[in-house]
């Protein structure tokens, strides 16, 4: 079997095996380096991985997944802000492809610097308009952030991607309830539900809104469904200590 089988079966010790092989019949191969790189990297060979990356870049250094690779090795060992200089120059050779610009955003996070991670986000978003995990990874920041107003229209942009999620929706209603729009949180939760009945998170966030409504009876009704259908999840339990409390909680 070849490396790249070996590889896709997780056994990276015969893909590695494989690749040696390789670059013994093709020493000056980018792509064999890049493949050992990646054997080195799952099996927790991190200055190896970094060597024949490193390698693979030299030989050709205007493959973006190649820096792309450095980069989440990198992240791995911690090293976020060299880490980020490969992301950015993952994103300086192929500036339209989103996954560079996620990387980016992911190790800024790392960093806690939320306005960079953002900034990568948006660019992502421009360049994949129709990428719905671009939108989401967006969406989900900006109500860490309490950017609700932002976050409400990259949800609906989530939304015009992928209209039958409802985790979209569920994070639409949660972003509603955080700028104080009840009514149209409701809405949300209770689309979340019609696309899927089990979603308990957005069952527990539907009670939530109902209380700030003022809908004590609508509020009980689906706490005590949660708690009678779902008492061993999180949305079950947390439901049956609302109940216990008389109902006091928020949206999540």
């Amino acid at each position: 079997m070849g490396a790249y089988v070996w590889c896709n079966l997780g056994d990276h010790e015969k893909s590695l095996e494989a690749n040696k092989k390789a670059l013994s019949l093709l020493p000056g191969n980018a792509s064999v380096y890049y493949n050992i790189g990646v054997n080195y990297k799952e099996l927790g060979r991190f200055e190896e991985a970094r060597a024949a990356f490193e390698r693979a870049i030299e030989l050709m250094p205007t493959a973006d997944r190649h820096y792309a690779a450095m980069a989440e090795l990198l992240i791995e060992q911690g090293k976020t802000d060299e880490a980020l200089s490969y992301a950015r120059e993952a994103i300086r050779l192929s500036p339209k492809d989103s996954r560079f610009y996620l990387l980016a955003a992911d190790i800024a996070a790392k960093q806690r610097k939320l306005d960079e991670t953002l900034e990568f986000i948006r660019q992502a978003a421009v360049v994949a308009p129709r990428d719905a995990k671009v939108w989401r990874q967006y969406a989900q920041l900006l109500v860490r952030q309490k950017q609700y107003d932002e976050a409400i229209r990259a949800c609906k942009r989530w939304i015009e991607v992928d209209p039958n999620s409802a985790l979209a929706q569920n994070l639409l209603g949660t972003s509603y309830y955080g700028g104080r729009q009840f009514s149209a949180a409701r809405a949300a939760f209770l689309k979340a539900l019609q696309i899927d009945p089990n979603y308990g998170d957005a069952r527990l966030n539907l009670a939530h809104t109902y209380g700030q409504l003022n809908q004590s009876e609508a509020m009980h009704g689906e706490l005590k469904h949660l708690a009678e259908t779902e008492p061993d999840t999180r949305a079950g339990r947390l439901a049956r200590q609302m109940l216990e409390r008389g109902g006091r909680g928020s949206a999540r």
